[in-house]
């Protein structure tokens, strides 16, 4: 069972890393001023900045809808199986391998906002 159990978060450790997009290196913060199919249009100070929304968009909240669904379920039975301790434990490897992700593929990104005139 302990084999069964490495194997299992190892190939979500994979499939975090392989499935992981690159990051955006901006962040557009303020009140939102438009929200159309393809544009947000956000306030950060005096200025109006366009955020494009596109198939990239569909597909990033598809994958996490579907990482809900999958972690649910693979979680579940981790906790089944071998007890809430072991479930917490990949879970929280899981979110760990997941921030470190975030902070080291940050600066990879070219996509930047529209600055509205």
């Amino acid at each position: 069972m302990k084999r069964t159990l490495l194997f299992v978060c190892a190939l979500l450790l994979v499939a975090s890393l392989a499935v992981a997009g690159p990051p955006n290196t901006y962040q557009v913060t303020g009140p939102v001023l438009e929200l159309k199919d393809d544009v947000i249009v956000v306030q950060k100070g005096k200025d109006k900045w366009e955020i494009a929304r596109g198939k990239a968009t569909g597909i990033f909240t598809g994958g996490i809808d579907t990482g809900i669904f999958a972690g649910s379920l693979i979680l579940g039975y981790i906790g089944d199986w071998f007890g809430l301790n072991v479930l917490f434990l990949c879970a929280g490897l899981s979110m760990a391998s997941t921030l470190v992700l975030f902070r080291f593929r940050r600066s990879r990104s070219t996509a930047q906002p529209r600055k509205v005139l």
